[in-house]
């Protein structure tokens, strides 16, 4: 801490660490836990500098048109309200023996990364690290509704009407969990009404109740795909959410007032942003809370409450229509219900005015929600839906079980090539590898008791993305049915199975019969473009997108399925030296989640023809 704190007063370099002894910071001493006070540290932080006697390094406040005063307040994690920030760069701070000095822009930017890092690793929850209170919730929603309640508003000035509008806008965003930029654009769509809006947060009126159209994120493809509409989900652009706080009502007020009436064409926020800013920042001073709240960290507020009830940040991105880094590889794999997005929102709704002791309206009249809009889905295209997997697999067990001959070359390796298929296919929808070349693997590699294997199906040579993988018993069945296979075809010794190029024995391959050529062919996505077609006409990777939402619609933990997808950011690797994921719990996890729906997908182990012929 030391070292790090000398550096950001720009009294030591950056570019290396001097090995000055155990008392200088050089990693030699003892760790201890604790964590970053953000509320405190503005006034100093204790450190020992070595001799046992204690030190506290006081911020500093920054030199005019650094970097630092630059900072927006929401940016800068250390400011007390009154411009003191921990860190200084002021001029003339360079190192001893740096005729150059440090540079106080990069100095700055290194100290606040730093400071973060070590907040974050600190924290419970590290990506909640700047959320705000219970209380600042309460303090600020319950200034933004007196807003609300001023009598004769437009008999006011125009400050006051602003203010109105600021406080409609700030309650509409957290209530929503969208941006401010998309609050801002709001528009009105009556049910009823011809005209469309296209905005991405549009309030629908009806008669009975209001309901909030937030456009859902999806994820941004480089390639058009086309796919048949019978394996797919219904997908849809938009998730609708009941108005449980009731600001429908007060947004059609407000237009009423003005003499408007409601279209998409009507806009209910007439101000600029920066406008809207400036009056939130009296908000928050009139609310009695530190600057601390802010603009950027208000928005969050139900996108926090969403990620931390139920553990997938991208149910978070789906509901409020917000990118979030930690979901920008997670939502191309995941395609959830809206009807089941639509219960975690009244769900977290619900409990989030009960922490925050806010008033709600009750949620009975969720369900009047367009029984159409609730069987469809958002998110990643092409996701398969369950009936059209269980077709498909009948239909591939179907052909392996079928009765006919093989006299001709072409006949077998048409039934090789579909019993590969199946086998590889199990695997794939078991374990949700990628889409990689010759994907099966030895029985050698499985370990036994806890029917766990490593896959590296995205690695590099140091295997730091290897990941454990659950096979259920059918699956490790199948794969023992598929070794007898490939052992009685060895048997043969048939010139046609036999490679000029091939080092070592191939764990699974297709044979080669259209073309006029024999020999075999390497599984990988490309060779399997005609199997893929007969069974979904679906991309190799889809099952992965499939589990992935399979298992979140069960309800398996999210921890579970980022364990089994792969899918993990800095500090979350679930396989890592320190992780506190155990592997028997994670095989329970599986065991109770995964066979299921391995089951109910109708996946079941299929003995090799061949091999049974061979037996007899």
């Amino acid at each position: 801490m030391v070292y790090f704190v000398e550096r950001a007063h720009g009294h030591k370099s950056w570019a290396f660490r001097e090995s000055l002894g155990r008392e200088e910071g050089s990693g030699g001493g003892s760790a201890e836990p604790g964590h970053v006070d953000f509320q405190t540290i503005s006034s100093g932080l204790e450190v020992n500098l070595g001799g046992g006697v204690p030190g506290r390094f006081v911020p500093a406040l920054p030199s005019s048109g650094s970097i630092a005063g630059l900072l927006k307040s929401d940016e800068a994690p250390f400011d007390d309200g009154d411009g003191s920030y921990f860190f200084s760069d002021e001029d003339g701070s360079g190192t001893p023996g740096d005729d150059k000095g440090s540079n106080p822009a990069s100095s700055f930017l290194r100290a606040r990364n730093q400071a973060r890092h070590i907040a974050m690793a600190n924290q419970y929850l590290p990506w909640r690290y700047e959320s705000l209170t219970d209380q600042e919730i309460h303090n600020i929603a319950s200034a933004a509704s007196s807003y609300l309640n001023l009598p004769e508003l437009f008999s006011s000035s125009t400050e006051v009407k602003g203010f109105h509008e600021l406080a409609l806008l700030t309650l509409i965003v957290l209530w929503t969990g969208v941006s401010w930029e998309r609050a801002t654009g709001l528009r009105i769509q009556p049910m009823d009404a011809k005209q469309r809006s296209h905005a991405s947060l549009c309030l629908i009126t009806t008669s009975a109740r209001n309901f909030w159209r937030i456009r859902s994120t999806f994820p941004e493809y480089k390639t058009q795909i086309k796919v048949p509409e019978e394996s797919v989900r219904p997908m849809l652009e938009h998730v609708l959410i009941p108005d449980l706080s009731g600001l429908g009502d007060r947004v059609l007020e407000l237009l009423k007032l003005r003499g408007q009436k409601p279209s998409p064409k009507t806009k209910v926020f007439t101000h600029s942003a920066k406008q809207y800013r400036k009056a939130f920042n009296k908000l928050v001073q009139d609310a009695g809370e530190s600057e601390r709240v802010t603009w950027g960290r208000w928005e969050k507020v139900m996108f926090d409450a969403i990620t931390a009830e139920t553990g997938d940040v991208v149910d978070a991105v789906a509901i409020t229509g917000e990118p979030h880094a930690l979901a920008q590889t997670k939502c191309f794999y995941y395609s959830p219900n809206v009807g089941d997005l639509i219960d975690r929102y009244v769900n977290v709704t619900t409990q989030l005015a009960k922490e925050a002791e806010l008033p709600l309206e009750s949620n009975e009249g969720s369900h009047l929600i367009g029984v159409e809009h609730r069987k469809g889905y958002v998110g990643s295209r092409a996701c398969a839906s369950k009936p059209a997997v269980v077709n498909a697999v009948s239909d591939l067990k179907a052909r392996l079980g079928a009765t006919r001959t093989y006299d001709l070359w072409s006949d077998f390796s048409e039934y090789h090539n579909v019993f590969t298929f199946y086998t590889v296919q199990m695997l794939a929808f078991a374990t949700g590898y990628r889409a990689v070349k010759t994907p099966l693997f030895s029985l050698e590699e499985i370990n036994g008791q806890l029917r766990l294997t490593a896959l590296a199906d995205k690695d590099n040579e140091q295997k730091r993305k290897t990941r454990l993988s659950y096979l259920p018993d059918i699956v490790l069945k199948q794969l023992e049915n598929y070794e007898r296979h490939l052992k009685v075809l060895e048997a043969t010794n048939d010139f046609r199975l036999k490679s000029q190029t091939e080092t070592e024995k191939e764990t699974c391959f297709f044979l080669r019969s259209a073309d006029g050529r024999d020999g075999k062919l390497v599984v990988s996505p490309k060779t399997m473009v005609r199997h893929l077609d007969e069974f979904l006409g679906l991309p190799a990777n889809a099952h992965r997108r499939f589990m992935r939402t399979e298992l979140r619609e069960a309800d398996c933990p999210a921890d579970y399925v980022n364990a089994f997808m792969g899918h993990a950011s800095f500090g979350e690797e679930p396989w890592s030296r320190y992780s506190s994921l155990s592997s028997r719990q994670y095989r329970d996890m599986m065991t109770q989640y995964l066979e299921p729906i391995m089951e109910e997908l109708g996946f079941t182990p299929v003995a090799s023809r061949l091999a049974e012929g061979a037996s007899r």
